[in-house]
């Protein structure tokens, strides 16, 4: 009991140190629960049966719960905290009732089914992000298994845990060795959750670096590191460097809020009309770039007209009007491509990737001479990486 209450104020201080991590808080109160949970099932015949029974009990039910809803939380998820009260309360209502007023074995089986489903809920939410997959996560997930199997082997083994009416895991000295383990479980799964905490607080830090605060895309220096990532396999690969017409203007028609705006509102043009493997990023400005691993020349002129279409329609809808007229917004891209080797190594690759990055720029500057609003394709690359043609 006393170590589940460190545990339990371990979480607090962290949730202290993390205030923006809601499910810490869940965590800590999980582990109150686990605490009175067993002090009720320790001092079983020497306190009331509805505090060492019915209540004792469901704390640990309330426990599980929490674990599950904290999960929820951890991954963004909508929490339904209320759930967790769903299994002690059904507890406390079905111990007043035969068989189970009647039948210790048949409350230890009920009691392990109820964790077992509440084990399983949390194993669940935690292997199905298979997106924020991490070690500690994955050793959570075996851990919280290895739980879930000591509780089917209580259902299975249930008459042999009951002698006289008491449970021989708080009673019979030779069952020492599993409360050990238990406690010791306890101990490692509290320090997997803050690591998992701590794990996602220096990604949030690190991600914060790579982007850009007004848009959400990309910065230059996390644009370079991710599409570098994203074309390690080879293969065709385009870029698409777009700047937006006139940006000065808006900024003086209409105010730099409302260029603000604009800027947001192309970046969300750009990763919906783009694919998720796609690499977005605001590299100057006014100015955007992406690279789409896996496109032919047809694909990126195909992409880059929907995204021009797309802008003056979502700019138009802004309805910002002065004495000239409404804003819609145009935009002028450069294209390029190449294949990229796929044996290739990692400086072989970042130096292909800057050259059709170059190539696209070049691209663009002639879309911008040609009169804005336009598509121009700087020439395929038809050698190796490092080696770009004149622009078209």
């Amino acid at each position: 009991m006393a170590i589940s209450l460190l545990l339990a104020s371990a979480m607090l201080y962290v949730r202290w140190l993390t205030p923006g991590e809601p499910a810490l808080a869940q965590w800590a109160v999980a582990f109150v629960l686990v605490a009175y949970g067993l002090f009720g099932g320790a001092m079983r015949g020497q306190i009331p049966a509805f505090m060492s029974v019915e209540l004792a009990n469901a704390a640990l039910l309330g426990a599980y719960g929490l674990l599950w809803t904290g999960t929820r939380s951890f991954d963004r998820r909508a929490p339904r905290t209320v759930y967790a009260l769903i299994a002690p309360l059904a507890w406390v209502v079905l111990v007043q009732f035969p068989p189970l007023s009647d039948s210790m074995v048949d409350r230890v089986i009920v009691i392990s089914t109820m964790i077992s489903v509440l084990l399983v809920l949390s194993i669940v939410q935690l292997a199905r992000r298979r997106a924020l997959a991490s070690k500690p996560r994955q050793t959570l997930v075996g851990l919280l298994s290895v739980a879930l199997l000591v509780n089917l082997g209580r259902i299975i083994f249930a008459p042999s845990q009951v002698s006289g009416g008491q449970v021989l895991l708080f009673t019979d000295p030779s069952m020492a060795w599993l409360g050990m383990v238990g406690v010791a479980m306890a101990m490692f799964i509290c320090f997997i959750l803050v690591l998992m905490v701590r794990e996602r607080s220096e990604l949030i830090y690190k991600s914060a670096a790579l982007l850009d605060p007004l848009t959400g895309a990309l910065n230059r220096r996390g644009f370079l590191e991710r599409s570098l990532s994203a074309a390690m396999a080879g293969g065709p690969c385009a870029a698409m460097v777009c700047d937006l017409d006139r940006f000065k203007q808006v900024n003086d028609r209409f105010g730099h809020a409302a260029g603000d705006r604009l800027l947001a509102l192309f970046s969300d043009v750009l990763h919906e009309r783009l694919r998720q493997s796609d690499v977005v990023a605001r590299i100057g400005g006014e100015e955007f770039a992406a690279v789409l691993p896996g496109a032919d020349l047809a694909r990126a002129r195909e992409v880059a007209a929907r995204v021009q279409g797309a802008f003056a329609e979502a700019s138009a809808k802004l309805g910002l009007t002065d004495g000239a007229g409404l804003l819609v917004g145009t935009v002028s891209i450069g294209l390029a491509v190449t294949v990229l080797p796929p044996d290739a190594g990692a400086d072989q690759i970042e130096t292909g990737l800057q050259d059709l990055i170059a190539q696209a720029d070049r691209a663009l500057y002639g879309a911008k001479a040609a009169g804005r609003n336009r598509i121009e394709t700087g020439e395929a690359f038809r050698s190796s990486p490092g080696t770009a043609a004149g622009a078209a």
